[in-house]
């Protein structure tokens, strides 16, 4: 029982992070538009990184001494954070190397074929779903 509901957690754990992170990058590509060339998405990512990011919402509610203290609080949080990631990338791969151990070779075998056959299924769906080049680009 403890393994099931550790398994749970794990994953909601994960959702979440993922979640959180992705939340960051599209309040961070959100807040500039216009600043697509490779020079200004490194600057602007300095920047951020050196300051801070503002949670989703509150660009235009909070004033600069708030803006301070709420990139001081981040940063002050970022070494742990990234500490715990680490951990729980950690465990995650120690958790997938034991699961696998219970395998037979054969069904490895097995296991790594469909996982091949999936990843080049979602290759195919991603291709298919991009727009097909316009011939007015041309």
């Amino acid at each position: 029982m403890h393994s099931r509901l550790h398994h749970h957690f794990m994953g909601w754990l994960s959702v979440i992070l993922i979640g959180g992170l992705c939340a960051v990058a599209i309040s961070r590509a959100a807040d500039d538009p216009k600043s697509t060339s490779p020079e200004a998405k490194a600057a602007k990512k300095q920047r951020a990184d050196a300051r801070g990011y503002l949670p989703p919402y509150y660009k235009n509610v909070v004033d600069p001494t708030q803006r301070e203290k709420i990139y001081k609080i981040q940063n002050s949080y970022d070494e742990k954070i990234d500490a715990l990631e680490k951990q729980l990338k950690e465990l995650s791969d120690q958790r997938d190397a034991e699961i696998e151990a219970v395998l037979t070779p054969e069904q490895k075998k097995k296991v790594q074929e469909l996982a091949a056959a999936a990843k080049a299924n979602r290759s195919k769906k991603t291709a298919a779903a991009e727009p097909a080049p316009s011939a007015e680009g041309k």
